[in-house]
């Protein structure tokens, strides 16, 4: 047998060395990686790799699919087996899987769940120059990768080096990938389409484009703007996926340049795919037919007109692999269960060789796959109809029910009867016995992924049987259709209530939500999850909601009735007019109620701290920027006397809005005063905000770094808060308050500004700037001024500074920073300032603040650990910056 592993990373050698200074991918982050860079991370986890692990397969869990790539590549280098992990895989599952390949060792990365009793190794891309790796001897299988299975445990299918190289080869033919494409990486690790799009570069010449790490929304929502925004040519996707981006994009998918799309995954609609074509006239589709054991795919269709047939064809077999159909008349070439042969045939499953028996089979000398689909051959072309046993595709995943009814039989009475169906692309459980489906998705949470969790529960008079003694699926698709389809005006709007109930509670993860929750008053609804929530409803109704729509319609009942009644278009407010001394004239007059603020203020009694070493940095370095929120009140809080009454509560536990700082740098702290609010209209606030943003940049000494502004036709209110006293964050916190100020509630005490500069002064003693130094450089170049200052054993610089007032030496600090940067740019090495949980690194062109941010990182996260309670609440209790 020829060493089809040397084979697939002989070509992959070649190519990094033919490219070496080529891009070969862009990170999330919008970083270039070229063929080198990316060969020497590659290089430098498998030397790491190699001495983490002695087991032979290597199982991977990260949420970011750059992880996934090198680690692939790595493991192959070392002679190991790669076996990606599904992120949102429940721990149970997890340590199952562990299990049966027998080891408690897992390459992680974010993981948030606890893994007793499995050594995690967290992931280390050391710059230390690490050298080619030499292959000892023969490894034949390049990945496992698990898929559902019918006995309640996934089956792990082994994917060869030969069909991985197969593959690889015969798809760059199929779908050339030139210098001048950009692969979209689209597709989750765990599932097998991702090889294709991961490793199109070996065979091809194009650039990988990498997508932020998130949930299912947030993905979509970045690749939806991706596609439209930049210049990527080829993309893989299931029709699922491609029927949500079509309904995101509309007609803005004009303008993409796409030139490929595979579609795989799932049966294609007729009807999508001529969407498509009208959208896209000159991108080539092609349908892609082919489970996990046959190695991503087998057969293909380019579909260049117009399809007239009741389905989409899947085309014919790829060169090198055979199809064949097998019924009661045995192994024949017309229709049956489709079996596949031929080089993309895997090698089974891990450790499970009665299974494997079963599913493969010889004949005429040739190893064929049973698929468990059906299908028939007409006109020279194959067609797909559906499935000969229980197991189905969601969004373009393999699922198989039986394997969920194994979880829900350890959670029940073995007598209940129940099923599980796909429905609509719903997973549906039936029952004819009361269950409590809210506890038993919790259940099911601990050891199922996310995705095989039935999203709707029936409770149906009886388990129908037909005339032949099978479960009668067409009475049970028919009661969901009764429940679910009502007519009535009053079922329809608890109808709707429940499905936006549903989509809340999933993105959440709130098993119920009464329908008269404030959903901002709750702990996880922050503004990208505000966005998570409209991107679904969009996508539910098929309607455009404006930006604050949360905001504004803060309950399930609310959003119901706005959904209704369709005020869904974000009206902007339409700007007056003003010439530019009329916006002087107009802002005088609200600078007016500011300086009176700046008075009454100043009237009461007041303490100094030291403020923050950051805000300092800021000043020093011109660093300037206004952060700006707005919140909508509900309807009983409708005139400027209560609206003020809820502020005052609000600044009475917020010390940042009671904060100046003077010249000095010291901040002053008043007692809580009564702020005076402006009544504006939205269009004069629009006019406005220039001079408002402005103001409030330049102007930073001795008066109040904020504003806000009450909109009476709205019922809104609009911050405004240099960023000197706040951040994002702590912009959610106020916005929070003020709901639940405004709602009747009594916000409890928190650690203010104060106490932390207080916790940092007193445990801020050299000794441990020292201890955090010392950790945090890992490797410099110095010249004449850096031997002065560099300890090349403790590896960290002391510097004695020669000024007694700390704004010189910050400014003194600022100049050692920058030198050390451009030291390190020069010479072509990175400065590394790795956190104690992870790494940030300074790259070419970084910002100076950001520079001393994560310094100072350093420091604080040290002496955070010694105290959990505080670190957590200050967190998101206080001004960080």
């Amino acid at each position: 047998m020829i060493n089809s592993m040397n084979k697939l990373l002989k070509k992959y050698n070649e190519v990094v060395q033919e490219r070496f200074y080529k891009t070969m991918l862009k990170t999330h982050t919008g970083k270039k990686l070229t063929y080198g860079e990316f060969d020497k991370k590659v290089n430098s986890l498998a030397a790491y790799l190699n001495k983490q692990f002695s087991n032979k397969i290597i199982p991977v869990l990260s949420n970011d699919n750059l992880d996934y790539l090198i680690t692939m590549i790595a493991c192959w280098k070392i002679n190991k087996v790669y076996m990606p992990i599904n992120f949102n895989t429940p721990s149970k599952r997890i340590k199952n899987t562990l299990s049966r390949i027998n080891t408690k060792t897992i390459l992680i990365r974010n993981y948030s769940e606890k893994l007793e009793q499995i050594k995690q190794i967290p992931f280390d891309f050391s710059e230390i120059p690490c050298e080619s790796f030499k292959q000892s001897s023969i490894s034949e299988i390049a990945y496992i990768l698990s898929t559902s299975g019918t006995t309640g445990n996934p089956k792990m299918a082994q994917v060869s080096f030969e069909n991985l190289y197969w593959l690889l080869k015969t798809m760059n033919k199929t779908i050339p990938f030139r210098e001048d494409d950009t692969f979209i990486i689209s597709t989750p690790p765990q599932f097998d389409v991702s090889f294709h799009e991961n490793l199109s570069f070996i065979f091809g010449k194009g650039i990988l484009q990498f997508i932020t790490p998130g949930t299912a929304i947030q993905q979509f929502k970045r690749l939806k703007n991706i596609l439209v925004d930049d210049d990527i040519t080829h993309i893989a996707l299931s029709p699922t996926s491609l029927k949500t981006i079509l309904s995101m994009t509309k007609e803005k998918i004009k303008v993409s340049k796409l030139k490929n799309i595979v579609l795989a995954g799932e049966a294609l609609p007729v009807n999508l795919v001529n969407q498509l074509m009208e959208l896209l006239p000159k991108t080539r589709i092609l349908n892609c037919y082919g489970p996990t054991e046959s190695t991503i795919y087998a057969t293909s269709y380019l579909i260049d007109t117009p399809v007239e047939t009741d389905t989409v064809s899947i085309g014919r077999p790829l060169e090198g692999s055979k199809i064949k159909f097998y019924n009661s008349n045995g192994i024949n070439s017309n229709k049956g269960e489709i079996l596949i042969g031929g080089k993309g045939v895997s090698r089974g499953y891990f450790d499970n060789p009665k299974l494997t028996a079963e599913k493969f089979i010889t004949y005429e000398n040739t190893t064929y796959y049973k698929t468990g689909d059906l299908g028939f051959m007409k006109n020279g072309l194959i067609y797909y109809q559906g499935r000969k046993d229980r197991q189905v595709k969601i969004n373009g995943i393999r699922i198989e029910l039986e394997e969920i009814e194994q979880v829900i039989h350890k959670y029940l009475n073995e007598f209940t009867n129940f099923n599980v169906l796909k429905v609509n692309n719903n997973l549906v459980l039936f029952s004819d016995q009361k269950i409590n489906f809210e506890a038993l998705k919790k259940f099911m949470k601990l050891h199922l992924p996310a995705y095989m969790i039935p999203n709707h529960y029936i409770k149906v008079p009886e388990i129908r049987l037909t005339a032949s003694n099978k479960l009668d699926i067409k009475y049970l698709k028919s009661e969901f259709t009764k429940k679910y389809s009502n007519i009535t005006t009053n079922e329809n709007a608890s109808n709707k209530e429940s499905i936006i109930n549903n989509v809340i509670s999933e993105i959440l993860a709130e098993p119920f939500l009464d329908e008269t929750t404030n959903l901002m008053l709750l702990p996880q609804m922050d503004s990208l999850t505000q966005i998570e929530i409209i991107v679904a409803l969009e996508e539910q109704y098929q309607v455009d909601l404006p930006e604050d729509f949360i905001k504004k319609a803060q309950t399930i009942r609310e959003i119901r009735k706005v959904l209704d009644s369709s005020i869904t278009k974000n009206i902007a407010p339409h700007s007056t007019t003003l010439t530019i001394s009329q916006k002087q004239n107009q802002y005088s007059n609200l600078k007016n109620i500011r300086d009176l603020n700046n008075f009454i203020l100043k009237q009461g009694k007041s303490f100094y701290k030291d403020s923050y070493y950051l805000q300092k940095s800021y000043i020093v370095d011109n660093f300037k920027q206004v952060l700006e929120v707005k919140v909508t009140l509900p309807k009983n809080i409708n005139n400027i006397l209560k609206v003020e009454q809820v502020l005052y509560k609000v600044i009475e536990k917020n010390e940042l809005l009671r904060t100046i700082i003077n010249k000095d740098n010291k901040l002053n702290i008043f007692e809580p005063y009564e702020h005076k609010i402006p009544v504006v209209s939205s269009s004069l606030l629009h006019d406005l905000k220039e001079n408002i943003v402005t103001d409030l940049k330049n102007v930073i000494y001795n008066k109040l770094l904020w504003e806000v502004y009450f909109d009476d036709v709205q019922n809104e209110l609009h911050f405004f808060i240099n960023h000197l006293i706040t951040d994002q964050s702590s912009l959610g916190i106020i916005e929070k308050d003020i709901i639940s100020v405004a709602n009747g509630e009594i916000l409890e005490n928190r650690p203010s500004f104060s106490d932390f500069v207080k916790f940092i002064n007193e445990h801020g003693s050299e000794d441990t700037l020292e201890k955090v130094f010392i950790q945090g450089f890992k490797s410099v170049t110095t010249d004449d001024f850096f031997t002065k200052v560099y300890d090349p054993e403790k590896k960290y610089f002391k510097v004695n500074t020669p000024y007694k007032k700390q704004f010189d030496n910050i400014v003194f600090g600022n100049y050692i920073l920058s030198k050390l940067l451009c030291k390190s740019q020069n010479t072509g090495l990175f400065l590394d300032l790795q956190l104690l949980t992870y790494g940030n690194l300074i790259k070419k062109n970084s910002h100076l603040p950001s520079v001393i941010f994560i310094l100072q990182s350093l420091l604080y996260i040290k002496l955070m650990k010694t105290n959990r309670c505080l670190k957590n609440r200050l967190a998101r209790s206080i001004a960080i910056f």
